[in-house]
């Protein structure tokens, strides 16, 4: 995702750099949610892209990269009460959003 939306390039450096060297997948997804949580009302566009890259990935690859979106993406949203949250769950592509733990508002 680093390589596709530049503002997650940073994130993803000082992940690696952090942790020596190593990529965790699970902690560089949550950053990258968190990033959308506090840039999703000025970058909705990004936000969008991003959800629908990740809801694309989660349908055309293996289990280990599902549970990676579903634990690290999907359950790291923002709480519904929230702003972001709901703006964030709005994004959501259909397959992820039947992952969410939260009910359904509204």
């Amino acid at each position: 995702m680093a390589r596709l939306w530049a503002p997650l390039a940073r994130l993803y450096r000082d992940n690696v750099h952090d942790m020596d060297g190593q990529v965790l997948p699970h902690l560089v997804l949550s950053e990258y949610v968190d990033w959308m949580g506090h840039n999703v009302q000025d970058d909705h566009e990004s936000c969008a892209e991003m959800w629908d890259w990740l809801g694309r990935c989660y349908d055309e690859m293996d289990d280990d990269v599902r549970n990676l979106i579903c634990v690290s993406g999907v359950e790291m949203l923002p709480d519904p009460s929230e702003p972001a949250g709901r703006l964030l769950r709005a994004l959501l592509p259909t397959n992820l959003r039947a992952l969410d733990p939260w009910p359904p508002t509204g």
